[in-house]
């Protein structure tokens, strides 16, 4: 019995950390939410804006206003499971520890699907203006790429530190090329997943699960931990269960999670019509 536990932690922990590290729309959304009493609703807590006025002339009072807070909501909307049967012969005659690799892929598919959940809410999000769809392929696009997407930063008045970029494998590999002739490298930054460069104060992240819309992946930017909420249940749910009948082990996994678009103006949507092979 204890080295069933056992095993059942060690697969929850590594389930968990797959998810926590791996999930590329994870790493740069709000997660600072407050959890109700229900625990199936997250609440998103903000600030209304402080009104200015001219300073009044000499005896004459200040107007004073009441602040104002913001309170929006959402609740889990992705909610995913798998499971897998792992047969004692098999335990057995194979190499040690192949039960632990099939749970880890579990995890990650779980994490592929609500990343491909999140990043399909782009209807959600606004659409940028004056930003190619191509940046060529020589990739000499990439220059006026980037300088228009900051433009629409700076026209939403975002922050200058923590501006991301979520794009497909094609536009890396436009990057790449356009590098090439820099003296720099991409890719040395490993530490949040899918992290490829940092292009004009831009972080560029890299996802293959960007929605494809008539044929054009709809890339996400923004700021880190603005415009959009996410609170991923950890995987508790992980569960060795014995065949009372037979001779073999269940494993499942369940993934239980949410996610909002709360500020549509702070996150943009990204058109990548590009092939840089063709």
């Amino acid at each position: 019995m204890a080295v069933v536990n056992l095993k059942q932690e060690l697969w929850a922990a590594t389930i968990v950390t797959l998810l926590e590290k791996t999930s590329t729309i994870v790493g740069v959304s709000n997660r600072d939410i407050i959890e109700t009493d229900g625990a199936d609703t997250y609440r998103i807590v903000g600030i209304g804006e402080v009104t200015t006025q001219d300073t009044p002339a000499v005896g004459t009072a200040i107007t004073y206003s009441q602040v104002t807070d913001t309170n929006q909501s959402f609740t889990h909307n992705v909610d995913k499971t798998f499971g897998i049967i792992i047969p004692d012969r098999d335990v057995l005659e194979s190499m040690e520890g192949w039960e632990a690799l099939y749970s880890q892929r579990g995890g990650y598919q779980l994490r592929n699907e609500f990343d491909a959940a999140a990043l399909g809410d782009f209807i959600n999000w606004s659409s940028t203006t004056g930003v190619p769809t191509t940046v060529g392929a020589d990739a000499s696009g990439i220059p006026d790429f980037f300088s228009s997407l900051a433009e629409n930063m700076d026209s939403a008045d975002l922050p200058g530190g923590g501006r991301y970029i979520i794009v497909n494998p094609s536009m890396v590999q436009a990057l790449r090329i356009w590098f090439a002739d820099k003296g720099t490298d991409i890719g040395d930054d490993v530490s949040v997943n899918g992290a490829v460069a940092n292009v004009f104060g831009i972080d560029v992240f890299m996802s293959r699960n960007l929605t494809n819309l008539t044929g054009i992946d709809q890339g996400l930017a923004g700021v880190k931990g603005q415009g959009i909420a996410i609170n991923v249940l950890t995987p508790d749910l992980i569960e060795t269960l014995r065949d009372k009948d037979g001779w073999e082990n269940y494993v499942r996994g369940r993934l239980i999670a949410g996610y909002k678009t709360y500020q549509s103006d702070r996150v943009f949507r990204v058109a990548h019509g590009d092939n840089v092979l063709q």
